[in-house]
C-alpha cells in the first residue's frame, strides 16, 4: 500500500493519477523510485464525512505495480484506514465522543446509526494502539507529559489528523488503527508517496 496523504476520500479519484506521477515516489517492497506502471483499480466502500454528515461510498482505488519487483499496490488517500469501512475522522469522532465527551456507547451509536457491537469494535481498536499512539508522542513531542490512558493519550490528537497519521505511519510503517496483521507483527509494506507538489 501506499499512502496519498495530498488526498482524503472525499476528494480521491482514480483518475487523477498518471505514471508520471509517481516519479519520485518509492517502491514499498525493493524501494526502487519511479518505476511504476498503472495496474487498473478496485473498488472499495468508505464511511467518511461530507459537511458535516456521514456518507458510505464506493470508491475506486488506483493500483500500480513495479517494474523492478513486480509487486502491485494501493494508492490509499490519507484518510483511509486500510482494511476497515470507516475513514480516519469518523474513527476519531466516535473516540472523542466517547472519551472526551462521555456519550455513552448506546447513545452514540443511535446518533451515528451504528450498531453499538460496531462502536465496541472501534473502542477496542483504539485500545489496542493506545501505548503506540503514546509512544509517538513521546518521541515526537518530548516535553508532553501524560499517562498512559486513554483520555490522555486520545487529548495528545490534535487537528489537523491527517498529519497525525502520516506521523504515525512514518514511525510506525503501519496506520493507526489498522487491525489486520497486528497480531502478527507483519502485514504487507506500506510507503508514503513522494511528488513534488505534495503537502507535507
Amino acid at each position: 500500500m501506499i499512502y496519498d496523504f495530498s488526498r482524503i476520500c472525499k476528494t480521491y479519484s482514480e483518475n487523477f493519477y498518471t505514471r508520471d506521477f509517481f516519479n519520485e515516489t518509492s517502491c514499498p517492497r525493493c524501494r526502487a523510485r519511479g518505476r511504476f506502471n498503472l495496474h487498473g483499480s478496485y473498488s472499495r466502500h468508505v464511511v467518511y464525512f461530507d459537511k458535516c454528515k456521514l456518507v458510505e461510498e464506493l470508491i475506486k482505488i488506483k493500483r500500480i505495480r513495479c517494474r523492478s519487483c513486480e509487486s502491485t499496490h494501493a494508492v490509499l488517500p490519507g484518510d483511509i484506514i486500510a482494511y476497515k469501512l470507516l475513514s480516519l475522522f469518523v474513527q476519531l469522532s466516535i473516540l472523542f465522543s466517547f472519551y472526551l465527551k462521555e456519550i455513552p456507547v448506546l447513545k452514540l451509536a443511535s446518533k451515528l446509526d451504528f450498531s453499538f457491537q460496531y462502536i465496541y469494535l472501534c473502542l477496542k481498536s483504539f485500545l489496542i494502539y493506545v501505548n503506540n499512539i503514546h509512544q509517538l508522542f513521546r518521541e515526537t513531542k518530548p516535553k508532553i507529559t501524560c499517562a498512559l490512558e486513554s483520555k490522555s493519550v486520545l487529548s495528545l490528537i490534535d487537528p489537523p489528523y491527517i498529519i497525525f497519521q502520516r506521523k504515525f505511519l512514518e514511525l510506525n510503517n503501519r496506520p493507526c488503527f489498522m487491525c489486520k496483521f497486528y497480531a502478527s507483527g507483519s502485514g504487507p509494506p506500506i510507503g508514503i508517496l513522494s511528488v513534488k507538489s505534495a503537502p507535507t
